[in-house]
């Protein structure tokens, strides 16, 4: 994992073994996705007890694209991976999107002072 790019905190409990491979691998996918020179930071919470376990997370993608923030919570970690990785791939996406369509537009705002000069 990127360590230098990575900061996490873990909040009411001591992560297993196993949590911190899913949290590494959820991290890792998500600054492969984002823009390039992403930080990150990342907390994750247990709330409740026994059975009324509830893990929360938050992160917070800082990139010279913007900032990116998504949070979700589920009773099962791996869950909670998933909702993260799905939310922060939305933003990515309207933030391509919207990335593209700037440019689209200033291409074809380019076109028309072109036009309108000859």
């Amino acid at each position: 994992m990127f360590t230098e790019k990575v900061s996490i905190n873990y909040r009411g409990f001591h992560p297993s073994i196993q949590t911190k491979e899913i949290v590494g691998a959820l991290l890792e996918e998500i600054l492969l996705e984002g823009p390039s020179f992403s930080k990150l930071k990342a907390q994750f919470a247990v709330e409740g007890e026994f059975a009324h376990v509830v893990y929360k997370g938050i992160i917070e993608i800082q990139s010279g694209a913007g900032l990116f923030f998504v949070k979700a919570e589920s009773s099962q970690i791996a869950d909670l991976a998933h909702k993260l990785l799905k939310r922060s791939r939305r933003q990515f996406s309207k933030w391509k999107d919207r990335k593209i369509g700037g440019k689209a537009r200033a291409h074809h705002h380019d076109d028309l002072e072109t036009s309108e000069a000859i």
